[in-house]
């Protein structure tokens, strides 16, 4: 089941607005449950492919802004107030040499993230399988290359860089009542 507006308990007083757009091309693919919390915004143009794993969660007022590609993995989870953009809309040129800059790359994040509140998650952006994000942190890098390979990283920065690495989010609500 694909739910959009629930209540997860938001920061803020939810205006309880929401936006999809799809071009016409354009594809949002969900494959398994997946819930929204209010204030979303999803808007895909050009050739657009966004895929959503099963089991993720969004917060409240997140946006996924779509040209090119974006692919989120199963049971990630999302905070409030998150963005995902996989272009900047124009593009650029380095006046050294003239070369023209791509204005948009996919992004792609591993299964069970953690995408802390504010975070915002750009062009040619890859994250490991178990990736925490610490809150207001700007991804726009290969964080899997960066890792070399391994999984579990922590990211903080503007932009991300991997702070720590070994530690994974706890997934059983039971445990996480223990503590």
């Amino acid at each position: 089941m694909i739910k959009f507006g629930y209540q997860q308990g938001s920061f803020s007083a939810p205006t309880r607005s929401a936006m999809i757009l799809l071009d016409q091309g354009t594809e949002l693919i969900f494959n398994g449950p997946c819930m929204f919390d209010f204030d979303y915004a999803v808007r895909l143009t050009g050739k657009s492919n966004v895929n959503i794993g099963a089991h993720v969660v969004f917060g409240h007022d997140v946006k996924i802004y779509s040209e090119e590609s974006i692919t989120i993995g199963d049971y990630c989870r999302v905070a409030f107030g998150s963005c995902f953009i996989d272009t900047n809309y124009h593009y650029s040129i380095e006046l050294s040499n003239g070369a023209v800059r791509k204005k948009s790359a996919p992004i792609e994040i591993g299964r069970y993230n953690w995408i802390g509140n504010t975070s915002t998650i750009m062009k040619g952006t890859r994250t490991p399988e178990g990736t925490i994000i610490a809150s207001k942190g700007f991804l726009n890098k290969n964080y899997v290359k960066l890792g070399e390979g391994g999984t579990n990283i922590v990211l903080a920065g503007s932009p991300a860089n991997i702070v720590q690495k070994g530690y994974a989010r706890i997934l059983c609500l039971e445990m996480e009542k223990k503590y």
